[in-house]
C-alpha cells in the first residue's frame, strides 16, 4: 500500500480515508442519538415501576386500608 510514494495514489488514499472518517463520526453521531433515546426510555420505565412498587407497597402493607379488605 505504502511500498512507494505515488501523489495520486496518495491523495486517494487520503480521500478515501477522509470518507471513512467522516462515515464513522456520522454512524457515531447516530448512535450516540439512539443510545440517548434508549436511556430515555429507561428512565422513564424506570421511574414508573418505582411508583407502581410504592403503591403495590402501600397497598399491601398491614395498615393499608386496601389489604384490610381483602
Amino acid at each position: 500500500l505504502f511500498d512507494e510514494y505515488n501523489e495520486k495514489k496518495a491523495s486517494a488514499q487520503k480521500d478515501i480515508l477522509i470518507k471513512v472518517l467522516d462515515d464513522g463520526i456520522t454512524k457515531l453521531n447516530e448512535a450516540q442519538k439512539s443510545l440517548l433515546v434508549s436511556s430515555q426510555s429507561f428512565n422513564n420505565a424506570s421511574g414508573k415501576l418505582l411508583a407502581l412498587d410504592s403503591q403495590l407497597t402501600n397497598d399491601f402493607s398491614e395498615k393499608s386500608s386496601f389489604s384490610s379488605h381483602r
